[in-house]
């Protein structure tokens, strides 16, 4: 039995919680011109998305993990496992890539005019784009019809850029992938928010073989039409122009030991026929826009551009 991996796509049904200072940055016109008027506030994004993702084979066993050794027959990366590796997965911190992809940020709203975008995308010339990559599986099972698939290690970029110069675009593929983080006409510009998958926050499931090891969980049935999977996460600001404002630590962990959390992703994906990517999706984000204390006396310069370390631990 085959099965497609579902991306951890940026397409988002989701729910970003964060807490966001009242001041502006420097570094950004979105954030200055479009949603600093309008704070404290919840905030909608739209989001459009392209992804790749690890094809299964289950002869191994209805469930597959990193056991350390992948001579194992039911080691997640025996060979004999993997129908396709995720075209143009490059390796990172914890190996060869299962999920990577792409997306742009087509809207954002705010409930000032629920109706009316505050932002589209080409508003201001700007733009609002993003990377995710470097997310590997330790385990995923299956039902026979679904699969269920833990994932950690995802980091999402997103860069505020020109929409004249450069404007994104997702039609090249894998082609237009340039290095691990890099992607023509997508991080080309200001890099406004760094996010990283946190552990603690997924309890243990039928959805959830990883436990509370997972950091992005996802479904997926191969042989749905339309809409064919969903998944969720839990990440932390770790970098970028708006990390100060969006640094919130809203989301508490599941057990002791584990970090909290800023951002709670949820999101949906569908099959594309668009160059040679696996799923695409189209759904909205919603943040919830929490003044920190002290916050306007916060600067907004660029910060944790370099390296991917995490956060302290939670104590």
């Amino acid at each position: 039995m085959k099965f497609t991996k579902t991306l951890k796509s940026m397409a988002f049904a989701a729910v970003l919680s964060m807490g966001l200072g009242g001041v502006a940055s420097a570094n950004t016109v979105i954030f200055d011109d479009a949603i600093a008027p309008a704070l404290p506030s919840t905030i909608t994004l739209k989001f459009r998305n392209y992804d790749m993702g690890t094809v299964y084979n289950y002869s191994g066993g209805a469930t597959l993990e990193d056991t350390g050794n992948a001579a194992n027959a039911n080691d997640i990366n025996n060979p004999l496992n993997i129908t396709q590796q995720a075209i143009g997965a490059q390796v990172g911190s914890g190996g060869l890539e299962d999920t990577w992809g792409i997306a742009d940020v087509r809207e954002l709203f705010m409930p000032s005019n629920a109706d009316d975008p505050v932002w589209s995308s080409g508003d201001l010339d700007r733009e609002l784009t993003i990377m995710f990559y470097n997310a590997v599986d330790f385990i995923t099972s299956t039902d026979g019809t679904s699969q269920y698939t833990s994932s950690k290690g995802m980091i999402i970029d997103i860069y505020e850029s020109d929409s004249v110069v450069g404007a994104y675009d997702s039609s090249g593929g894998s082609a237009n992938r340039t290095g691990l983080d890099s992607y023509n006409t997508v991080t080309d510009g200001t890099l406004v928010l760094r996010l990283m998958s946190e552990a603690g926050h997924l309890g243990a499931s039928t959805v959830n073989p990883g436990g509370l090891d997972s950091e992005v969980i996802t479904a997926f049935n191969p042989t749905a039409s339309g809409e064919a999977g969903e998944g969720q996460g839990f990440f932390s600001v770790v970098g970028g122009a708006w990390a100060n404002a969006f640094d919130s630590d809203i989301f508490a962990p599941a057990a002791q030991g584990y970090n909290a959390a800023d951002i709670k992703i949820q999101f949906t994906t569908f099959s594309t026929t668009t160059a040679d990517w696996l799923v695409s999706s189209e759904d909205p984000a919603t943040g919830y826009v929490v003044p920190l204390p002290g916050a306007a006396s916060m600067g907004f310069g660029l910060m944790g551009l370099v390296g991917l370390a995490r956060k302290r631990r939670s104590a």
